[in-house]
């Protein structure tokens, strides 16, 4: 057959409120997420197999990522043939163009899962509620990657609810410092912060959304819980935010716990001015529009 041919977008957390640790060691977050590109792009094909099990292949175009479970788009497909396909071996080659940056909190890992499963259902056509409860064993954001369009986010990131907004297009710059800045120690550092008070941003926002309203007023409402914790520990993360907010952008923003920082524009002129303006102090410089794309 045919591939089926489906795109992996980036998420920008419009707002980022983050909670205290839960006994499982996650923290609770709320969280407006919006997709938007660049997008990774991913090509899936399915046959039947010669043998009693299934069997997939991963090729990537880029060599520093896993092509076997190390790698969520692999595990999405295993997962779903094992949930959907028990007892009718699939041979699933599945190929990864990468446009999104690693190690930048772009979710790019889950968004590539979630277009697995995307791919494989419009190819097997399975119950898109059982599809979204599936999205979620495999990574907390893969869900949201699913819905499509803005979202809200609770939970650990797995609870997801569509937002109907007055929003259109949206369009910014991202970049990105050559700094990585692990997960797992960006919550330490949140956790580390004397008398934090988790913001009350997505709640703010959420209402905001329900009217017209314009990009300026739209930026004053964004939030990052993780902002000033990794702005202190990651001077370059703090450099790029400054350098984002003196191009001229609305309004400077971390994408989600770093090391990317996003830019907001008023409009595509005004987005492509500001790549232009930050593209010679940056290894990574890229224009961002929201993007929508349902199951």
């Amino acid at each position: 057959m045919n591939a089926v041919i489906v795109h992996a977008p980036c998420k920008i957390n419009l707002t980022l409120d983050v909670f205290g640790a839960r006994l499982d060691g996650y923290h609770d977050l709320e969280s407006i997420v919006v997709p938007f590109t660049p997008a990774d792009e991913i090509s899936v094909k399915s046959k039947p197999a010669h043998t009693p099990y299934h069997h997939v292949t991963l090729d990537c175009d880029d060599s520093s990522l896993p092509t076997d479970e190390g790698n969520l788009a692999f595990r999405a497909a295993i997962v779903f043939l094992n949930r959907f396909m028990p007892n009718q071996p699939q041979d699933v080659t599945i190929r990864l163009s990468k446009k999104l940056p690693c190690q930048s909190d772009l979710g790019g890992g889950s968004s590539d899962a979630a277009a697995v499963l995307k791919a494989l259902h419009r190819i097997f056509c399975v119950d898109p509620k059982e599809l979204l409860e599936l999205g979620s064993t495999i990574g907390s954001d893969v869900s949201l990657f699913l819905i499509g369009g803005p979202v809200l986010m609770s939970g650990r990131g797995e609870k997801v609810a569509r937002l109907i907004t007055s929003l259109s297009h949206i369009f910014g710059v991202i970049v990105k410092p050559d700094i990585e800045v692990p997960t797992a120690k960006a919550y330490a550092l949140v956790d580390a912060l004397k008398n934090r008070v988790p913001g009350k941003s997505t709640e703010r926002l959420c209402e905001l959304l329900r009217t017209e309203l314009s990009m300026e007023k739209l930026g004053v409402a964004f939030n990052n819980d993780f902002e000033d914790a990794i702005f202190q520990a990651y001077p370059e993360v703090a450099e790029a935010y400054r350098c984002v907010a003196s191009a001229g952008a609305i309004r400077a923003l971390l994408c989600g716990s770093g090391s990317a920082v996003f830019g907001l524009a008023r409009d595509y002129d005004h987005a492509t001015q500001l790549v232009n303006l930050l593209r010679a102090r940056f290894p990574y410089v890229t224009m961002a529009t929201s993007f929508k794309e349902e199951l």
